[in-house]
């Protein structure tokens, strides 16, 4: 079982419309299970556009009390993989089409925004994807190059322009427009009530257990003190679809933090951007970020992703606190005023991720009228009301003009989520959001202490030097800083075990290493980490070979142990993963 998000958000509860438990036989022309954004979205355009239609919007909770309302507020037009990428993977025209549609998506929701007309906090203004690290520098350049063969209007901003609009020493950016910042929860209930006065009806605190095949017409959706018989469903649950055995593939929930400061001072307030209310994106994945708030105060998220799926209770709350604490000493790191700022809230929230980074938006195999919305991998503020709306259109028959985006699909690559194979997928999501994280905060610590000098290239650090490790991390998280002795080098890190990841200076494997293109490249240890027991003669029945021998490559080559044999063995050495920072 999943335990829920922690934490108390930012975002004061709004007015709820009427959410009585469902008890009994109900029906529906339309079934709407999940409401947040996306299932509210789609709820409200279809009754907008039928208004005769019987809707039921049914949640596990209320509404906004899962990912919509745990949300930090950022409004971008990116969706999916990187422009770069997506280009390489569903070529120029698609990629293009890809990226105007999250801009289209968020004027859909400036545009929603109005017609509610409601108190949400909205602030337009640019969104900035910055970076302060080397690794982040070659990811802006070459999704700058994409942009501009694409034909895409996305400015890059050099270290003065980035002055201009926000006072923090970022290296290079680009400039993401149309943009905005709001209260994520305040949007959400609005649409609920919008959606109560067409005539929806709400059910809460009345979870799907299982969705079966309807007897006569529809879809059968159980309930733990009912049933709900409707014409069509739309299931916008999100990562909750593992636990109901839905055939979309993997949808993975990854839990986010987040924290909030009160007020702060006038100078870093206009200085950190809020009074023109830019929002700062790193552009380093799983990277921190921030934004301000109306009432001058500071929201960040990021740095830190953790897979709860079969954490307990007690180690899950403390990977929650260590990200908190370093979600803290980042933010105290943007501006000097910062420093003694006090933290008002610290939550966590719930987002689902898929393997290649694209949304699940389509009809579920196997059932015939179900709909599945999910998987925005941290993009749901924009696209899941584009995709309720989507959505909407398809179960009236009024498909949207074009061809169809990658994201309009029914399954989501599988990943191994389940069984023993599961400690190491959590290992690589830790992996992957330490590594990402680390290039910012060693960028970020560099520009408030004196850097120490780089080492002549005649005497490198040598491993016998003994640099102090980073203590080991907890496997819920990982533990991002830099070596504790004056080093000029970037961490690195290095799976010990599958499960529990370390932060070393990299000065300890700086003999015969060479510095790698992002994304992380595997690189091998030298042999004294080799274990012996897979130094093996090629000819299997031959038994280990013996000690003596050298590294090739990535092969083990020596003498095998059995006389006579005219075979060389040969062994793959374990791999660690380095810092692309040096």
């Amino acid at each position: 079982m999943t335990r829920p998000p922690a934490g108390t958000p930012y975002w004061d509860p709004a007015e709820l419309p009427t959410q009585p438990q469902l008890h009994g036989v109900v029906t529906a022309d339309v079934a709407v299970v999940g409401a947040g954004l996306a299932g509210l979205s789609c709820a409200y355009h279809l009754a907008e556009r039928a208004p005769g239609l019987d809707i039921a919007v049914v949640d596990a909770e209320h509404p906004a009390a899962g990912a919509s309302g745990r949300g930090t507020g950022l409004l971008g037009p990116r969706a999916g993989p990187a422009v770069d990428r997506a280009v390489r993977r569903f070529g120029p025209q698609t990629a293009r089409s890809m990226h105007r549609a999250s801009e289209r998506a968020v004027r859909d929701v400036l545009a929603l925004c109005a017609r509610l007309d409601v108190p949400c906090g909205l602030r337009p203004g640019d969104q900035l994807v910055a970076t302060r690290s080397s690794a982040g520098l070659v990811a802006l350049a070459r999704q700058a190059r994409a942009c501009r063969e694409l034909g895409l209007d996305v400015p890059v901003l050099t270290p003065a322009g980035i002055r201009d609009r926000v006072g923090v020493p970022y290296r290079a950016a680009l400039l993401h427009r149309p943009a905005a910042t709001l209260d994520p929860a305040a949007l959400t209930c609005a649409l609920a009530r919008a959606c109560a006065d067409k005539g929806v009806r709400f059910y809460g605190r009345s979870p799907l257990l299982a969705l079966r095949p309807g007897d006569l017409v529809g879809p059968e959706l159980v309930l733990p003190h009912g049933r709900l018989y409707a014409g069509q469903a739309v299931l916008a649950v999100n990562s909750a679809a593992q636990a109901l055995d839905l055939p979309v593939g993997t949808v993975l929930p990854l839990e986010v933090y987040a924290v909030a400061t009160e007020p702060l001072s006038t100078p870093a307030y206009e200085a950190l951007g809020g009074r023109a209310g830019h929002s700062v994106v790193d552009a380093v994945p799983m990277a921190p970020y921030y934004r301000l708030l109306p009432d001058r105060g500071l929201v960040a998220g990021g740095g830190t992703v953790t897979v709860p799926a079969g954490v307990g209770a007690p180690r899950l709350q403390a990977g929650r606190e260590r990200a908190w604490a370093r979600l803290e000493r980042w933010l105290r790191s943007l501006h000097p005023d910062l420093a003694r700022v006090r933290v008002t809230h610290r939550w966590s929230g719930r987002i689902g991720m898929t393997g290649d980074d694209l949304p699940v938006v389509g009809p579920v195999p196997g059932f015939d009228d179900v709909w599945y919305i999910g998987g925005c991998c941290g993009h749901g503020l924009a696209l899941s009301v584009a995709h309720g709306a989507h959505v909407a259109a398809a179960l009236l028959g009024e498909p949207e003009p074009g061809e169809p985006l990658p994201w309009h699909r029914s399954r989501a690559p599988r990943l191994p989520a389940r069984g023993p194979v599961r400690p190491l997928l959590r290992a690589y999501v830790d992996a992957s959001g330490a590594h990402r994280a680390a290039c910012v905060l060693t960028a970020g610590a560099a520009r408030i202490r004196t850097p120490a000098p780089q080492p002549p290239a005649s005497q490198p650090h040598r491993p016998s030097e003994p640099h102090e490790e980073v203590p080991p991390c907890d496997p819920t998280s990982v533990r991002t800083a830099a070596c504790r002795r004056p080093c000029p080098w970037e961490p690195r890190m290095s799976p010990s075990t599958w499960r529990r990841a370390e932060v070393r200076c990299p000065s300890r494997s700086r003999s015969g290493s060479k510095a790698v293109p992002p994304p992380w490249t595997p690189y091998a240890r030298g042999s004294p980490n080799a274990p012996t027991t897979s130094r093996r003669c090629a000819t299997a029945s031959h038994g280990t070979a013996g000690n003596s021998g050298e590294w090739t490559g990535s092969r083990w080559t020596g003498m095998c142990t059995r006389r006579g044999c005219p075979r060389t063995p040969t062994v793959r050495r374990p791999a660690a993963w380095c810092c692309p920072g040096r």
